[in-house]
């Protein structure tokens, strides 16, 4: 399936959370794997984080468990939830092709 299809789980995160009052402003950076996710979502106010080392993520989702996709995903799966971690950060973490990491202290 194509990955654009599945921002609805994102989308609807965040309307969610702005819908609950959970401040998603200062707290929420989504991890993208293609640049024009960053866009849409930045055009809505959210923070993203996109960076070559961590993707590209081909726009086709991944054929079968472990195949060359599958692996670029789990690279940006595990490296973003390393990163918050590892600079001290509690997460809330949720994927849905995208990254999202709702960071506390």
């Amino acid at each position: 399936g194509d990955v654009y299809k599945r921002q609805d789980l994102v989308l609807n995160f965040i309307c969610s959370c702005r819908a609950s009052n959970i401040e998603i402003k200062e707290n929420l950076i989504v991890f993208v794997g293609q640049p024009e996710l960053a866009s849409i979502l930045e055009d809505i106010g959210i923070k993203t984080f996109y960076h070559e080392a961590l993707g590209p993520i081909p726009k086709k989702a991944a054929g079968f468990y472990g195949d060359n996709v599958f692996g670029v995903l789990m690279w940006l799966k595990t490296t973003s939830v390393y990163l918050a971690t590892k600079s001290g950060y509690d997460v809330l973490f949720q994927v849905s092709i995208t990254v999202l990491l709702y960071f506390y202290k």
